[in-house]
């Protein structure tokens, strides 16, 4: 009797804890001890858009007492900033951070502005992972950020949608609804850098105020391309220890001391920056030395992607001689490592130059002459920093009959489909039929509904279907509203159907499909097809 009041109340103690322990009994009487975590979502979770009255952190009106670093992440309060003094940081993951007290519900809003200027020895990456009330983080796709080195405090972006996984030490889901810590890694990884953040606010913005607040961004301390290199180099530039880097018979002097296996890299910081569609990047280079050199050179996004999809080098070989060498970055621009995206060119902020990337070790000397940005369309060079504001406009056309040259196809030939100057016409040979398209790519975060202007028969169902720029498609949606009967115009909304599959990048829908059931298999004609705001 005692042994069963023993066992319930063991049962009684278990089931108020998070992680439960099933035991089961195998063939050879041993025990063994399967976990399985028990999530209950804490009553006192609060939405991130109303902790601590909006901000994550304002230090204008309180102190540092949630926040916390280490030996070699000292952090002070100083004239209304968090300071954040680092020595030697990145190679080791260290790292700084903030405590959530009580936690934050991040699902509805799950972006944060944070407001920095960074001083230092050489560029600095500022990366920060979300961990939930169990322990796990957001390691598996980072959210970081390239600082450009600057007096000015300059607003960045981290982005947690879709984000909320962790892969090391294991794969776990993140709860986005329990966020407890701010983990903040500056170079986590990479070259150590020693130096000053200054953070000034840390707050969330939704989707629609980060893509205002971008088009109307005003590059600071004019920092520009560093096209020639006639009087110096500007303190754009920053250097790994393998490069020395000074400004010497009227170019950019490198001065490399085994540059290579470890992927090591100097760069360019400059002012956000669109690069257009179709970029190329020039660079009249020579080398002085033993060896000849690999150069690879990478462009950098603002929120920390590389165009390491399809990386481009050049051999530079060492007569000592300047050549012209043309990096072209058409259809190149996405990342490959450490997971596959798009690399933004509407907001570019760095180039990254490689020696030997991958080994064998380079040393010897490099100069570099010019840099020069061309539209590849017209080969003529840009003039930065480019405006770059968001198109604001209420609607894009996709598809108009009389201008437009997009190609249709029909699944299985179940339909013949005809185009004139005035309409696409759908003549069904089956009830049910699929029809797509490819069209120019849909930012679904600057429009965020579709408008189908098409004449149909009474009865007709139309559903629609996105597919993005690598073949992954949304779930199927019905309009959300229709008007008139014989020119109808059907309302489709992007935003909700991006939601549907996480893997979808929102910002490259490049084809659309249709569903259609036309029972009695009438015509179908599609005037036009726009995307609205």
């Amino acid at each position: 009797m005692k042994s069963i009041a023993y066992i319930a109340t063991l049962l009684v103690v278990l089931s108020s804890c998070v992680t439960v322990g099933v035991v089961t009994l195998d063939s050879d009487n041993l025990f063994e001890l399967e976990e399985k975590i028990i999530v209950s979502k804490p009553k006192n979770t609060t939405k991130l858009l109303d902790y601590n009255n909006g901000k994550v952190a304002d230090f204008e009106k309180e102190g540092i007492n949630n926040w916390w670093g280490s030996s070699k992440l000292q952090l002070i309060k100083k004239d209304g900033n968090l300071v954040v003094n680092a020595v030697g940081v990145g190679k080791e993951y260290d790292r700084f951070g903030y405590n959530f007290v009580p936690t934050v519900d991040f699902t509805e809003t799950n972006i944060l502005k944070v407001r920095v200027k960074a001083k230092g020895d050489r560029l600095p990456t500022l990366r920060i992972d979300l961990k939930d009330r169990n322990g796990y983080v957001t390691n598996s796709q980072d959210s970081k950020a390239r600082l450009i080195l600057c007096e000015d405090y300059i607003s960045y972006y981290f982005r947690y949608e879709g984000r909320f996984k962790q892969s090391w030490p294991f794969k776990a889901d993140v709860s986005p609804d329990q966020i407890a810590q701010l983990e903040i890694f500056i170079n986590p990884g990479g070259e150590n850098f020693t130096g000053q953040l200054f953070i000034d606010e840390i707050v969330p913005v939704t989707e629609e105020q980060m893509w205002a607040e971008i088009a109307v961004f005003t590059p600071p301390c004019d920092i520009l391309i560093d096209n020639n290199f006639d009087d110096n180099i500007k303190p754009c530039w920053s250097n790994s220890d393998v490069y020395s880097l000074s400004h010497k018979e009227g170019a950019l002097f490198a001065d490399c001391r085994g540059a290579g296996s470890g992927w090591q890299s100097f760069g360019m910081g400059f002012s956000m920056t669109a690069l257009g569609e179709k970029p190329l990047i020039q660079i009249k280079a020579k080398v002085i030395g033993e060896q000849a050199a690999q150069l690879r050179v990478d462009l950098v996004d603002f929120s920390g992607n590389v165009t390491n999809g399809d990386a481009i080098e050049f051999t530079i070989t060492n007569d000592g001689i300047y050549r012209l060498y043309t990096f072209d970055y058409q259809d190149k621009m996405f990342q490959g490592w450490p997971t596959a995206t798009k690399v933004d060119n509407r907001y570019l902020n760095e180039l990254m130059f490689f020696l030997n990337p991958g080994g064998p070790d380079f040393t010897g000397k490099i100069f570099i002459d010019e840099v020069k940005i061309l539209d590849a369309s017209t080969a003529k060079e840009w003039k930065l920093p480019l405006g770059h504001k968001v198109d604001s406009s209420a609607q894009y056309t996709l598809f108009n009959p009389s201008t437009s040259n997009n190609t249709w196809w029909a699944k299985n030939d179940k339909a013949t489909i005809e185009l004139s100057t005035s309409a696409l016409t759908i003549k069904p040979l089956e009830n049910s039929l699929l029809i797509g398209t490819g069209v120019d790519p849909i930012d679904v975060f600057m429009h965020s509904k579709l408008d189908l202007e098409v004449s149909r028969a009474l009865g007709a169902k139309i559903q629609l279907q996105l597919m993005d720029n690598k073949g992954v498609k949304t779930s199927i949606m019905a309009p959300i509203e229709a008007a008139g009967s014989s020119a109808e115009h059907l309302v489709y909304d992007l935003s909700q159907l991006v939601k549907s599959n996480i893997e979808l990048n929102p910002r490259m829908i490049t084809a659309i499909v249709f569903h259609i059931e036309q029972p009695g298999k009438d015509e179908l004609t599609v005037r036009k097809i726009q995307v609205l705001k």
